[in-house]
């Protein structure tokens, strides 16, 4: 049965085919079907349950599991159903409810639990200390810190003295450093390898991802934690992300190896760069604080307990799967739909603005005033602005904000008598907008 797979949706079901006939409250429950089609999961409903004596009335939210995770969240109710349909049992109904009651349908559940901790402060040269940590405080017991196994990993595993021990992982960018940083880890003595394979691999040898395991006496995990003021600092650099897991090696590069690329509903494939730490960020940590159903795959089946993202600005998040919940078999794909796209495409707008708020502000730091959080607050913030008034080029942007920072909040208002503010209102493309824009603020 090549190209079936797992559907889902939720059934409205009636003891009689006439809708219009009150004398049994109707009922709904959703309902899992193996089928290739959304008609095929409808088509197999149908006789499944008119074959209970039942009339199924209408469907709807119906969509492969993959796709309906990724609008609804992680939900172990429909994960179950999921999981139990196959070639030889086709159809998995759920617990049925009185439609409009509070029932037993599902609700959708937060897999993720994601932790900010403030004010981390980087290692620095560490004088007078001994010994020498290797990590912040404040990240020793996520990076480092031995859990206690959870009843799933107790039974995965055949008993408490079986669960192996939480490693430390790091997915890190060469191309954030290309030619310095393959030599760094290479010299580690770490185990490490590309999350390319092949030709790929060794053709972007210098640009490309590495998993890395970390251990918490090595001089490289101590220079990963080190920030400018200490020796070989490597923290300002934000070369990737980190990440708990009691996988071995080999079978976390099988698993992190699947997300390099992504591919849409549609078949598109997409490059997915999910080891950048603000991407990531930015992804987990959407406006309406609930995470995204399709990073539930990437976190996997009692693979990945935590990823942590450290930040240039001294501040970490710490996005947890507690309770490893199961997820659907590994042949139920991710796939993105157009909300997940748009989220992963936000993200990285996102991700381009904070860049280029930190390179105005390194650039003109220090003609302001600023104390350097506020200036970065700031930047972002007048970055935001013009890429909302049509202005995409990074040169163009990060002038525009450096200009904001030394002549004020709204300099665009306030300087040369409003003549930038009329030059903005002509509505002209956004190539000659600057341009006079830079000619006026040369004048001035």
């Amino acid at each position: 049965m090549s190209g079936f797979i797992a559907w889902v949706g939720k059934c409205h079901i009636s003891n009689t085919a006439d809708i219009s006939d009150d004398t049994m409250p109707g009922q709904e429950c959703y309902a899992a079907v193996w089928s290739d089609t959304r008609e095929g999961f409808e088509s197999a409903l149908r006789v499944h349950i008119s074959g209970l004596g039942l009339h199924l009335l209408w469907t709807e939210d119906v969509h492969t599991i993959n796709i309906w995770l990724s609008q609804y969240g992680h939900n172990a109710g429909v994960m179950k159903l999921a999981k139990a349909v196959h070639a030889q049992h086709r159809v998995e109904l759920g617990p049925f409810s009185s439609v409009g009651g509070e029932g037993e349908g599902p609700s959708p559940e937060t897999y993720l639990r994601v932790t900010k901790i403030e004010s981390v402060e980087p290692l620095d040269l560490q004088f007078g200390v001994h010994p020498t940590r290797t990590v912040p405080d404040a990240l020793k017991e996520p990076l480092f810190g031995q859990l206690e196994p959870t009843a799933e990993e107790i039974a995965q595993h055949g008993g408490t003295g079986s669960v192996p021990s939480m490693r430390t992982y790091a997915i890190l960018d060469a191309a954030k450093m290309p030619y310095l940083l393959t030599g760094l880890i290479e010299s580690s003595g770490l185990r490490f390898e590309s999350l390319f394979q092949g030709s790929a691999a060794e053709e972007f040898k210098e640009h490309c991802p590495y998993l890395v395991e970390l251990s918490e006496d090595n001089s490289f995990t101590k220079s990963l934690f080190t920030g400018p003021d200490g020796v070989n600092g490597l923290w300002e650099k934000e070369l990737g992300i980190y990440g708990r897991s009691r996988a071995e090696f080999d079978e976390l590069r099988k698993h992190f190896r699947k997300f390099t690329r992504i591919q849409d509903a549609q078949g598109k494939w997409y490059y997915f760069k999910f080891w950048d730490a603000t991407l990531f960020q930015g992804i987990v940590c959407e406006p309406n604080g609930k995470p995204p159903g399709y990073l539930a795959y990437l976190f996997g089946t009692y693979i990945v307990h935590s990823v942590i993202l450290t930040s240039k600005c001294y501040s970490v998040s710490v996005a947890s799967n507690p309770a490893l919940h199961a997820l659907p078999a590994s042949d139920m794909r991710m796939l993105l739909d157009a909300n997940s796209l748009n989220t992963i495409s936000a993200a990285q707008k996102r991700k381009n603005q904070i860049e280029i708020a930190r390179q105005a502000v390194e650039k003109i730091e220090k003609y302001t005033s600023y104390q350097p959080g506020e200036a970065s607050e700031v930047a972002l913030s007048s970055c935001k602005r013009f890429s909302e008034m049509g202005f995409d080029r990074r040169d163009h942007l990060t002038m525009l904000v450096s200009w904001d920072l030394i002549f004020g909040p709204d300099f665009e208002t306030q300087y040369a008598d409003g003549m930038v503010h009329a030059i903005l209102s002509t509505k002209q493309p956004v190539e000659t907008m600057f341009d006079e824009i830079k000619s006026v603020m040369m004048k001035a």
